[in-house]
Protein backbone atom coordinates (compact mmCIF):
# COMPACT_ATOMS: atom_id res chain seq x y z
CA UNK A 1 0.00 0.00 0.00
CA UNK A 2 1.34 3.78 -0.90
CA UNK A 3 1.38 6.51 1.41
CA UNK A 4 -2.30 7.56 -0.13
CA UNK A 5 -3.89 4.04 0.84
CA UNK A 6 -3.51 2.43 -2.63
CA UNK A 7 -3.21 -1.26 -2.67
CA UNK A 8 -0.66 -2.20 -6.04
CA UNK A 9 -1.27 -5.76 -7.13
CA UNK A 10 1.22 -7.34 -9.49
CA UNK A 11 0.24 -9.31 -12.53
CA UNK A 12 2.50 -11.78 -13.85
CA UNK A 13 1.14 -12.20 -17.19
CA UNK A 14 1.26 -15.95 -18.82
CA UNK A 15 4.40 -15.92 -18.58
CA UNK A 16 4.73 -16.00 -22.74
CA UNK A 17 2.46 -14.10 -24.64
CA UNK A 18 0.99 -11.83 -22.18
CA UNK A 19 3.62 -9.51 -20.30
CA UNK A 20 3.28 -8.84 -16.68
CA UNK A 21 1.30 -5.24 -15.69
CA UNK A 22 1.34 -3.19 -12.29
CA UNK A 23 -2.31 -2.75 -11.49
CA UNK A 24 -3.01 0.36 -8.45
CA UNK A 25 -6.52 0.15 -6.39
CA UNK A 26 -8.34 2.49 -4.89
CA UNK A 27 -10.01 0.25 -1.74
CA UNK A 28 -11.99 3.25 -1.15
CA UNK A 29 -14.49 2.43 -4.11
CA UNK A 30 -12.60 -0.40 -5.73
CA UNK A 31 -11.60 1.20 -8.91
CA UNK A 32 -8.58 0.86 -10.48
CA UNK A 33 -6.49 4.04 -10.71
CA UNK A 34 -3.85 3.06 -12.77
CA UNK A 35 -2.28 -0.19 -14.90
CA UNK A 36 1.24 -0.15 -15.77
CA UNK A 37 3.07 -2.23 -18.49
CA UNK A 38 6.19 -2.69 -16.68
CA UNK A 39 6.51 -5.83 -18.98
CA UNK A 40 8.64 -9.14 -17.35
CA UNK A 41 6.77 -10.98 -14.48
CA UNK A 42 6.50 -8.75 -11.65
CA UNK A 43 5.89 -10.80 -8.64
CA UNK A 44 6.33 -9.74 -4.70
CA UNK A 45 6.43 -5.90 -4.99
CA UNK A 46 7.73 -3.50 -1.59
CA UNK A 47 6.79 0.43 -1.37
CA UNK A 48 10.20 2.73 0.02
CA UNK A 49 10.36 5.77 1.78
CA UNK A 50 10.90 7.23 -1.48
CA UNK A 51 8.05 6.42 -2.43
CA UNK A 52 9.72 4.20 -5.42
CA UNK A 53 7.86 0.88 -5.95
CA UNK A 54 10.51 -2.13 -5.85
CA UNK A 55 8.85 -5.67 -7.84
CA UNK A 56 10.81 -8.71 -7.96
CA UNK A 57 10.70 -10.02 -11.25
CA UNK A 58 12.45 -13.71 -11.61
CA UNK A 59 15.19 -13.60 -14.46
CA UNK A 60 16.11 -17.29 -14.45
CA UNK A 61 17.73 -17.57 -18.12
CA UNK A 62 20.28 -14.86 -16.82
CA UNK A 63 20.10 -11.96 -14.29
CA UNK A 64 17.93 -11.55 -11.81
CA UNK A 65 15.66 -8.81 -12.50
CA UNK A 66 14.12 -6.28 -10.06
CA UNK A 67 11.18 -3.65 -11.77
CA UNK A 68 11.29 -0.04 -10.55
CA UNK A 69 8.48 2.56 -10.52
CA UNK A 70 7.39 5.74 -8.98
CA UNK A 71 4.25 4.63 -6.46
CA UNK A 72 2.43 7.93 -6.46
CA UNK A 73 2.79 9.01 -10.54
CA UNK A 74 2.97 5.45 -11.76
CA UNK A 75 6.16 6.83 -13.99
CA UNK A 76 8.21 3.59 -14.78
CA UNK A 77 11.90 3.73 -13.85
CA UNK A 78 12.79 0.50 -14.40
CA UNK A 79 11.11 -1.87 -16.86
CA UNK A 80 11.19 -5.19 -18.26
CA UNK A 81 13.88 -3.05 -21.05
CA UNK A 82 15.74 -2.34 -18.65
CA UNK A 83 15.69 -4.30 -15.47
CA UNK A 84 17.52 -3.61 -12.31
CA UNK A 85 20.10 -6.64 -12.27
CA UNK A 86 20.62 -8.96 -9.27
CA UNK A 87 21.56 -12.53 -8.94
CA UNK A 88 19.34 -14.87 -10.32
CA UNK A 89 15.64 -15.52 -9.70
CA UNK A 90 14.77 -12.75 -7.85
CA UNK A 91 11.69 -13.90 -5.75
CA UNK A 92 11.28 -11.97 -2.62
CA UNK A 93 12.18 -7.90 -1.99
CA UNK A 94 11.88 -5.81 1.02
CA UNK A 95 12.50 -1.61 1.15
CA UNK A 96 14.12 -0.86 4.19
CA UNK A 97 14.01 2.16 6.22
CA UNK A 98 17.08 3.95 4.67
CA UNK A 99 15.96 3.87 1.10
CA UNK A 100 17.86 0.67 0.20
CA UNK A 101 16.16 -2.98 -0.45
CA UNK A 102 16.94 -6.25 -0.27
CA UNK A 103 16.18 -8.89 -3.10
CA UNK A 104 16.03 -12.46 -1.72
CA UNK A 105 17.60 -14.43 -4.90
CA UNK A 106 16.73 -18.33 -5.62
CA UNK A 107 20.97 -18.86 -6.70
CA UNK A 108 21.02 -18.58 -2.61
CA UNK A 109 21.74 -15.13 -2.33
CA UNK A 110 20.54 -12.22 -0.86
CA UNK A 111 21.48 -8.43 -2.08
CA UNK A 112 21.39 -5.38 -1.09
CA UNK A 113 20.71 -2.50 -3.68
CA UNK A 114 20.61 1.21 -3.13
CA UNK A 115 17.40 2.68 -4.53
CA UNK A 116 19.81 3.63 -7.37
CA UNK A 117 19.95 0.64 -8.38
CA UNK A 118 23.23 -0.02 -7.05
CA UNK A 119 24.42 -2.87 -5.34
CA UNK A 120 25.45 -2.67 -2.14
CA UNK A 121 26.14 -6.01 -0.67
CA UNK A 122 25.87 -9.88 -1.31
CA UNK A 123 24.74 -11.93 1.12
CA UNK A 124 25.32 -16.09 0.75
CA UNK A 125 21.80 -17.15 2.27
CA UNK A 126 20.52 -21.45 2.53
CA UNK A 127 19.15 -23.18 -0.23
CA UNK A 128 16.60 -20.82 -2.59
CA UNK A 129 15.30 -17.65 -0.09
CA UNK A 130 11.95 -16.63 -1.25
CA UNK A 131 10.85 -14.20 1.48
CA UNK A 132 12.13 -10.70 3.36
CA UNK A 133 10.58 -8.85 5.71
CA UNK A 134 11.81 -6.14 8.29
CA UNK A 135 10.49 -6.24 12.28
CA UNK A 136 10.21 -3.64 14.75
CA UNK A 137 8.13 -2.87 18.14
CA UNK A 138 6.33 0.77 17.63
CA UNK A 139 6.95 2.79 20.26
CA UNK A 140 9.82 1.20 21.69
CA UNK A 141 11.86 4.10 20.89
CA UNK A 142 14.91 3.35 23.17
CA UNK A 143 15.09 -0.03 20.73
CA UNK A 144 15.55 -2.40 23.81
CA UNK A 145 12.38 -4.29 22.49
CA UNK A 146 10.34 -2.95 25.37
CA UNK A 147 7.71 -0.29 25.28
CA UNK A 148 8.00 1.61 28.74
CA UNK A 149 8.32 4.86 30.20
CA UNK A 150 12.14 4.83 29.50
CA UNK A 151 10.47 5.06 26.03
CA UNK A 152 8.14 8.33 26.50
CA UNK A 153 11.57 10.09 28.53
CA UNK A 154 13.48 9.22 25.17
CA UNK A 155 11.09 10.93 23.04
CA UNK A 156 10.93 13.77 25.28
CA UNK A 157 14.55 14.31 25.32
CA UNK A 158 14.31 13.89 21.33
CA UNK A 159 11.95 16.45 20.53
CA UNK A 160 12.77 18.83 22.99
CA UNK A 161 16.58 18.41 24.32
CA UNK A 162 17.99 17.44 20.81
CA UNK A 163 18.88 13.98 22.44
CA UNK A 164 19.54 10.88 20.47
CA UNK A 165 16.96 10.16 17.68
CA UNK A 166 14.81 6.74 18.24
CA UNK A 167 16.49 3.90 17.53
CA UNK A 168 16.99 2.07 14.21
CA UNK A 169 14.63 1.58 12.45
CA UNK A 170 13.61 5.03 12.90
CA UNK A 171 9.78 4.47 13.06
CA UNK A 172 10.04 2.73 16.27
CA UNK A 173 9.10 6.10 17.63
CA UNK A 174 6.11 6.90 15.80
CA UNK A 175 3.78 4.89 18.46
CA UNK A 176 0.61 6.09 17.87
CA UNK A 177 0.73 5.25 13.89
CA UNK A 178 0.21 8.88 12.59
CA UNK A 179 3.27 9.55 10.28
CA UNK A 180 5.27 11.41 12.32
CA UNK A 181 7.52 11.85 15.81
CA UNK A 182 6.04 13.88 17.69
CA UNK A 183 4.89 15.10 21.72
CA UNK A 184 2.00 13.30 20.70
CA UNK A 185 3.87 9.98 20.53
CA UNK A 186 4.91 10.43 23.56
CA UNK A 187 1.90 11.08 25.75
CA UNK A 188 0.51 8.14 23.47
CA UNK A 189 3.45 5.72 25.57
CA UNK A 190 2.55 7.17 28.70
CA UNK A 191 -1.86 7.00 28.27
CA UNK A 192 -0.38 3.18 27.08
CA UNK A 193 1.47 2.44 30.27
CA UNK A 194 -0.84 4.15 33.23
CA UNK A 195 -3.79 4.85 31.81
CA UNK A 196 -4.56 1.30 29.79
CA UNK A 197 -4.65 3.06 26.29
CA UNK A 198 -4.58 1.25 23.25
CA UNK A 199 -1.23 -0.37 22.55
CA UNK A 200 0.79 1.74 20.01
CA UNK A 201 0.92 0.78 16.46
CA UNK A 202 2.41 0.50 13.28
CA UNK A 203 1.81 3.78 11.48
CA UNK A 204 0.83 3.33 7.44
CA UNK A 205 3.62 4.82 5.81
CA UNK A 206 7.45 5.10 5.71
CA UNK A 207 8.87 8.48 8.27
CA UNK A 208 10.60 10.95 6.65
Amino acid sequence: MDRLGRVHVACTGDFGTIAGKMYIIDPVDNSIVDSLAIGGQPGQTCIGPEDIAFVAAGGWAADGQVLAYEALTGNILHGAADPISVDLGATGIAAFQDSTFFVACFSDKVAQVGSDGMRLHTYTAGDGPGHLDFNYLPGDANGDWKVNIGDAVYLISYIFRGGASPANPLWRGNANGDRAINVGDAVYIVNYIFRQGPRPRIGPTWLR
